[in-house]
């Protein structure tokens, strides 16, 4: 009887570790960059000119008159 080799959980465990090491790389990456960023100046707010949008008013849709339609049950009852 031969047994086969089953990679998937090897896979999990790599693919975990992977995964650990680069949240660590990146909060280390962060912080490193938040202890440098302390001593540049702040860039200048731009106020942009206001913007004045126009719009043609559209033309009123004619709107149909309510259709009511009544029906009435046959006096004579049918059975098949």
């Amino acid at each position: 009887m031969t047994k086969t080799f089953n990679i998937t959980p090897v896979l999990d465990h790599v693919g975990g570790a992977l995964s650990l090491a680069v949240m660590a790389g990146l909060t280390l990456a962060g912080a490193a960059a938040y202890a440098s960023g302390h001593d540049k100046p702040s860039a200048p707010i731009v106020q942009l000119p206001p913007v004045v949008v126009t719009v043609k008013r559209a033309e009123p849709i004619a709107q149909l008159p309510a259709v009511i339609v009544v029906a009435k049950r046959s006096a004579s009852d049918i059975s098949a």
